[in-house]
């Protein structure tokens, strides 16, 4: 059966915390009932912390969601190499809607893989198939200088670079909270001037433009109250979960979660990096290392109230990736000890 997508309140997204036995469980449980948040239900949870559930669903979606400037496009060229004969689907934001659409309509299936910033939810909009998606994080004041410099050296960038670093920042907040609420208002319409009404033509509609957490219409509480649900269900929106500061370990998580040769042709690739040069209009202007630029400019940052504010949210969802990051690299280096001890007798 078809969901329905038209915007709704989902009572089912306190589930988690409901059943949750932890005292850290604070989230507002009958706020959330009110709030326009997606609740997704076909998707598999961390395969470290919830192996059963993992194991248990047969071949799923492999969809990885991508955090801009954060390794997500060495990631996605990863996956044109390793998956080459059945080449993942790009969902942007340009395209997500269509193919949303198409998927609800019976006119295409669910593919093998997909990978885009627009991925996450993917799945509940075709056949019961799970997915499993995968993304990439970075320190939040680190990728946000990475993107700036990064569309200063020519990178194509939303939003443009043609002001300071303060103001750049503050144009694009939060990307990645956005991205974990993102979600396409779609409607069935059926055609009810055809004679036999039990078989009137249905057709779905899917709107261009994407509601997320920064264009709901929610408070500043209800903001807080969705942000606590994203940091607290981090590990079941997320099969695993990569940092860029770890690159290679995470190129390993995916390689042993997902099956694609992740690690084995993809370790030391990058791609879109930016050379951190420093600009200074004048001669005899110091020219900074690519480190110094980066701590320089992210003292800037850190220093500004507004930036703070700005990328707080993103902070608390990295903060929360980092414990899920530690966790899976313990239990990977677990399997890789038994798989050796297994081996040597």
């Amino acid at each position: 059966m078809v969901p329905n997508f038209e915007p709704k309140y989902y009572s089912a997204l306190a589930a988690n915390c409901q059943r949750s036995s932890s005292e850290t469980c604070v989230v507002d449980s009958t706020l959330l009932k009110r709030l326009p948040f997606p609740y997704f239900h076909n998707y598999l949870p961390n395969a470290y912390l919830y192996p059963s559930n993992a194991s248990s669903e047969g071949k799923p979606v492999l969809a990885f969601v991508h955090n801009p400037k954060s390794g997500g496009t060495t990631i996605k060229n990863c996956m044109l190499k390793i998956f080459r004969p059945n080449p993942p689907v790009l969902l942007s934001f340009k395209t997500a809607y269509t193919i949303r659409e198409n998927l609800l309509n019976g006119d295409v299936h669910l593919d093998d893989y997909y990978m885009g910033d627009s991925t996450l939810g993917i799945c509940d909009y075709g056949s019961s198939r799970p997915c499993s998606y995968f993304t990439m994080m970075r320190e939040p004041y680190d990728r946000v200088v990475s993107h700036y410099y990064f569309c200063k050296d020519g990178g194509q960038s939303y939003p443009p670079c043609d002001n300071s670093l303060e103001d750049f920042v503050l144009d694009s907040c939060n990307l990645f909270f956005r991205q974990t609420t993102v979600r396409f208002n779609c409607k069935e319409t059926v055609d009810h001037y055809c004679d036999d009404k039990r078989m009137c033509p249905h057709s779905w509609h899917c709107n261009a433009t994407e509601v997320h957490v920064d264009n709901m219409a929610i408070t500043q509480h209800e903001r807080e109250t969705i942000l606590q649900y994203v940091v607290q269900n981090l590990d079941k929106m997320f099969t695993v979960i990569g940092l860029v500061e770890e690159f290679d370990t995470s190129l390993e998580l995916f390689q042993d979660t997902l099956g694609g040769n992740f690690h084995e042709f993809c370790q030391g690739m990058r791609g879109n990096k930016g050379s951190y040069i420093h600009r200074e209009n004048g001669s005899g202007s110091k020219i900074l290392s690519r480190e110094e630029e980066v701590e320089a400019a992210k003292r800037r940052l850190r220093s500004n109230e507004n930036v703070r504010r700005c990328l707080s949210d993103d902070e608390k969802i990295y903060e929360k990736a980092k414990e899920l990051f530690k966790l899976q690299k313990e239990e990977l280096e677990k399997r890789k000890k038994a798989q050796k001890e297994s081996k040597a007798n």
